[in-house]
């Protein structure tokens, strides 16, 4: 019962304005109706393990009139919407753990599908975190910032400021998290800027994002033998293989 009126009071604080009447996607709420009530698949897998122990510039409540960076103008309807849907998913009570999952990935494939709106994506969350008061709303855009830099790079331009914001401006946990995303990522840049993720983060990275932590999957092999081994978003299958294949 205390479980219960917690997670109806965080739904309630997490709403700064009411934003369940911005205008999405059709095939996004059709998405979010059929996942409403659902659990999320193989979530009972997860283990979550302790490691050891500007006025110009801040949170807004009403959609953008123009883009944060200058845009292509064919790409500046696509920004303004793009902004909707941060402005919804930072900020609707109602969306559970397999709708808040889908919703957050529906706004990241945006980036995945167009490297120009990528830049724009990342300022428009880290405009949402910064000078945020209410804690829930501002805990899921680092959430979101997390993940979108989980699957694709910020430019050399943006990188270094998206650096200084989430070391010095992060909420515990989250200023870690997304400095490992980030370094992680901008090691890719050496392979060339274009160097970019298939998909979206799957549930494991929700998950470890979400709980601030690191990932590890529990590898068995043909031989019987079995081993934790380390990853994280920007591990590919060559390294993964490597790191095996030397335990």
């Amino acid at each position: 019962m205390v479980g219960a009126c917690r997670k109806a009071e965080d739904r309630i604080n997490r709403e700064v304005v009411n934003v369940t009447t911005l205008p999405i996607p059709a095939e996004l709420a059709a998405l979010l109706q059929a996942a409403s009530g659902g659990e999320e698949l193989h979530s009972d897998c997860l283990a979550v393990v302790q490691a050891p122990k500007e006025p110009l510039f801040g949170m807004l409540t009403a959609p953008l009139d123009s883009s944060l960076i200058r845009l292509d103008e064919e790409l500046k309807q696509g920004a303004l919407n793009v902004f909707i849907l941060i402005l919804r998913f930072m900020g609707d009570p109602n969306l559970n753990g397999a709708q808040e999952n889908l919703f957050g990935n529906y706004i990241i494939q945006r980036g995945l599908a167009n490297p120009s709106l990528r830049d724009e994506i990342l300022a428009q969350v880290a405009n949402q975190v910064w000078r945020n008061p209410n804690v829930l709303n501002s805990e899921r855009g680092w959430l979101l910032l997390s993940s979108c830099l989980s699957a694709f790079l910020p430019s050399q331009r943006l990188a270094k400021y998206l650096l200084k914001l989430v070391s010095d401006y992060g909420p515990e946990g989250y200023d870690c998290v997304c400095q490992h995303r980030l370094l992680q990522a901008l090691q890719r840049l050496n392979v060339g800027p274009e160097y970019v993720r298939t998909y979206p983060p799957c549930l494991l990275e929700w998950t470890a994002n979400r709980k601030r932590a690191h990932t590890v999957l529990h590898i068995h092999c043909f031989d019987g033998v079995s081993f934790l081994c380390p990853l994280h978003s920007w591990t590919t299958g060559e390294e993964m293989a490597k790191d095996i294949l030397q335990h």
